[in-house]
């Protein structure tokens, strides 16, 4: 990728970031951060990627919410751009942190599984008295 398209990037999510916190007044808005931006070469699309803190429900309106106002959010991008074509922007929810907290979480819930079977063998190995050879001790009865 060229230094200049890297560079175009960076502008562009750095002006949608700062119309989302400054001039997107809607109390529908939520936590969105925007992950990063994919722009073609020939500079007509540029895909937004953004993450979402928010139940399900709430992170569809969020998407229909940045959906209408991306016609005033491309406006103010063209505005700080200095190219002959202002990219036609594309919403698109980054599921990214979303899958890696599960993911996270999962690990914890195996993490915790094995704890208890680790304290379930100790514990029954702790119920039978053992040498110090592992074998079990002897019967001391007399014969």
């Amino acid at each position: 990728m060229s230094i200049r398209i890297e560079r175009l990037q960076e502008q562009i999510k750095a002006r949608v970031a700062e119309a989302l916190i400054h001039e997107i007044s809607d109390p529908g808005m939520g936590f969105v951060t925007i992950i990063g931006v994919e722009l073609t070469r020939d500079l007509k699309f540029a895909k937004v990627l953004v993450s979402i803190l928010a139940e399900e429900a709430e992170q569809r309106t969020i998407m229909r919410t940045l959906g209408r106002a991306r016609g005033r959010i491309q406006g103010m991008v063209a505005s700080a751009m200095r190219t002959r074509t202002t990219p036609q922007l594309e919403f698109v929810q980054d599921r990214g942190i979303e899958r890696s907290f599960e993911v996270n979480g999962l690990l914890a819930q195996i993490d915790q599984e094995r704890a208890e079977r680790l304290a379930e063998r100790e514990g029954s190995s702790a119920d039978t008295p053992e040498t110090a050879n592992g074998a079990a001790p002897a019967d001391d009865r007399e014969d």
